[in-house]
């Protein structure tokens, strides 16, 4: 056989579904038994409710929630109320930018950047709504 003709037989034997029911069955076992999310589970999951519900509470007062904010809170649940339930998590524990981006998404919360004034307003606003007024006045 050339190598042509190898390559395209190992082709069709890679892609080709599974003739067996058996094997069918065999697959969708295997794809039914995948993970829903791929996402890392929380380490301090007590802890990371209670964060949860403290930036929830602030968000609700109206306050900005930062990131160290949250670092340092976490840092504090963690020395304080769950010192007892989590053994040696002074030691084990980090308040990573990686671990605070997990945290937020677990928790679906989302971070909104505030934008400068001079975004937000034209540099030449008042002169484009005087010409806007003398359109308006003419039609």
């Amino acid at each position: 056989m050339s190598n042509k003709l190898q390559c395209e037989y190992m082709i069709l034997i890679i892609f080709k579904y599974p003739s067996s029911e058996k094997k069918k069955k065999e697959l969708e076992a295997i794809r039914s038994n995948r993970s829903v999310s791929s996402e890392r589970k929380a380490a301090y999951p007590l802890a990371e409710e209670a964060l949860n519900q403290w930036v929830v509470r602030l968000r609700q007062d109206s306050f900005i929630v930062l990131l160290s904010t949250i670092k340092c809170k976490m840092k504090e649940l963690l020395k304080t109320s769950f010192q007892q339930v989590y053994s040696n998590v002074l030691e084990t524990f980090e308040a990573s930018n990686s671990w605070c981006q997990r945290f937020i998404s677990r928790y679906n919360l989302v971070f909104w950047h505030y934008t400068k004034l001079e975004q937000k307003l034209l540099r030449d606003l008042a002169k484009q709504l005087e010409h806007f007024y003398e359109f308006i006045k003419k039609s």
